[in-house]
């Protein structure tokens, strides 16, 4: 969180960007792959990031600087780990976690082997089964619910102007609907809902709550800047994507640009900077710009 505040006042802020997106600040499992920081163990403002008060402090200092602070926010799932004990000390073994949930707060899908999401042409697999063996929240259910809009609440308290759901696709509409609904302030929202040909849960579903990534986005700017020419990105109006009003775009995230599903920096012929470029002058969708840093493989 130091770094990030450093960012915002000495780049982020001068160079005018709006907002900074944050890794999740919850209390995680422990381990230095980045993913770990998407394995909840509790709500503790404790990660491998920092503590609670460096994270205040961090969106106050951006405030500062005058860019908005959105957080990565996930309310699908907890851990993936059978137990354990997270970084900031709590224990808790898959679907209990002390203090916070119980296994009657988790899905249970009974619909495939080991209860994970293999079919995405049912909806109700996508909405109650695991995602890759992540004990799936219970979302329909009032004290979920509450205790994650409590969660949620508390980032805004320390001045969190935007959340993005992490996973939101594999959470139903509805619950989310109701989860926004008791926050206690109106945070942009922007939803991770990928798109999947003739799948029945699709990101249009969801552009009511707030703006919804735009994957479809993602992978035709990595055709046309690689292979294709770009004569094809005219227009994204006619294609049936998200509304440009509630589109959230950009050329990579920190997933994509692992699994080759986009651009990155190792693109041949400076296309993920000119896709960069692009991308801030199109006027369609609001677009997010990846900082990362150079990796050997995937978990790094």
């Amino acid at each position: 969180w130091d770094s990030i505040a450093a960012e915002c006042t000495a780049f982020l802020g001068p160079a005018g960007y709006g907002f900074v997106q944050t890794s999740p600040p919850q209390e995680h499992v422990q381990g230095t792959q980045w993913w770990t920081d998407y394995q909840p163990v509790s709500y503790i403002l404790t990660s491998k990031r920092g503590d609670r008060t460096q994270f205040a402090n961090m969106v106050s200092t951006c405030h500062a600087a005058g860019v908005k602070v959105i957080a990565d926010t996930i309310f699908n799932h907890m851990t993936g780990s059978s137990s354990g004990t997270g970084v900031a000390g709590s224990s808790f073994t898959q679907y209990d976690y002390p203090g916070i949930y119980q296994p009657a707060d988790f899905h249970y899908c009974g619909l495939e082997p080991n209860n994970n999401i293999v079919n995405y042409d049912n909806e109700v697999e996508v909405w109650t089964c695991q995602l890759d063996g992540l004990a799936d929240l219970a979302t329909e259910t009032e004290y979920v619910r509450s205790r994650l809009a409590e969660y949620a609440n508390d980032l805004l308290s320390l001045g969190v102007d935007g959340l993005r759901l992490d996973a939101a696709k594999s959470i139903a509409y509805t619950d989310i609907a109701n989860i926004t609904s008791r926050f206690t302030s109106s945070p942009y929202i922007t939803q991770e809902v990928i798109y999947g040909e003739g799948q029945p849960v699709t990101p249009n579903e969801y552009v009511f709550i707030g703006d919804v990534q735009e994957f479809r986005y993602t992978s035709a700017l990595q055709i046309a800047f690689v292979r294709g020419g770009i004569s094809s990105l005219q227009s994204f109006d006619n294609l049936g994507w998200v509304p440009s009003a509630s589109a959230n775009v950009f050329v990579t995230n920190h997933d994509t640009e692992r699994g080759g599903d986009s651009l990155n920096s190792n693109s041949p012929s400076n296309a993920y900077t000119n896709a960069m470029i692009f991308s801030l002058a199109h006027p369609y969708g609001t677009p997010t710009i990846l900082s990362s840093y150079s990796f050997t493989d995937y978990d790094a």
